[in-house]
């Protein structure tokens, strides 16, 4: 795993990178999923019909932990830290989705670079020192962007 103090860039549709964002599994009446802050925010503004495709493959309030997905503009992935969107992020949630992560990454150690914004610390409420032993476990084309203020 390498730390990265710059921002995920969204827009790169560079093949070889998946651009990782974090959510929940809060599935509206619509069927599209909640992805109204942070990072999540950020990539549905760009690519607006992440929602409702993400919503139609993750069950309400289940668990999916890691779900890659590919559109016209490249690789990405969900990358889950809690159930419903109001909720504070969940350490064992983190550690099953950085599970699926190691194996995926591992599996790609050759051709693929996995961008992860730090999970759960922003509006998840977690601490850094909490999730960060965590992420260790990840290979080396993992990188974690972690915007320090």
């Amino acid at each position: 795993m390498i730390l990265s103090n710059e921002r995920i860039n969204y827009y790169n549709e560079d093949p070889k990178s998946v651009r990782i964002f974090t959510t929940n599994s809060f599935v509206k009446k619509d069927r599209s999923l909640v992805m109204g802050r942070g990072n999540a925010k950020e990539i549905s503004s760009i690519y607006p019909e992440l929602p409702k495709k993400l919503g139609k493959v993750i069950d309400h309030l289940g668990e999916y932990y890691y779900l890659e997905y590919e559109i016209e503009q490249g690789k990405f992935a969900a990358f889950q830290v809690k159930y419903h969107w109001f909720d504070e992020a969940d350490l064992g949630l983190i550690q099953k989705s950085t599970d699926l992560l190691k194996y995926q990454a591992r599996l790609n150690i050759c051709c693929l670079t996995y961008h992860l914004p730090f999970p759960g610390i922003g509006n998840g409420k977690l601490s850094r020192e909490d999730v960060l032993p965590i992420l260790e476990e990840l290979p080396s084309n993992v990188v974690v962007h972690e915007l320090r203020t």
